[in-house]
């Protein structure tokens, strides 16, 4: 496999670098090596087909009626911006009904 690749070292590789990726782009296969070992190799990349049409026709279907059913008062609020402030950051919402907070519980100090 190396032997019909060429073969040149770090330092013309240095020096002719942007050839050498002409060379690898046309196709050809180039191995980089110091002191005469092979150390890496620049070659081109492979190309990739192209995805074909209707790869996610396994994608379930969603009826019109859910996606076009109308929102219901709060989700309008919510997308006029009601829940944000001046630089888009989104607020607590009001409770959707009026439930007693509960107190938080205060841990007991232990005694030592």
């Amino acid at each position: 496999m190396l032997a019909d690749m060429a073969k040149i070292s770090v330092a013309e590789t240095k020096a002719r670098l942007s050839e050498l990726l002409d060379r690898a782009a046309a196709g050809e296969e180039i191995v980089v090596t110091r002191s005469g070992k092979p150390i890496a190799r620049i070659a081109p990349l492979a190309t990739r087909e192209p995805r074909p049409f209707g790869v996610a026709k396994h994608w379930p279907e969603f009826p019109d009626d859910v996606l076009l059913a109308p929102l219901d008062e709060e989700d309008l609020e919510a997308s006029d911006g009601a829940y944000t402030d001046d630089f888009g950051v989104s607020r607590r919402r009001p409770p959707a009904t009026s439930r007693p907070r509960r107190l938080a519980r205060r841990k007991k100090p232990s005694a030592r």
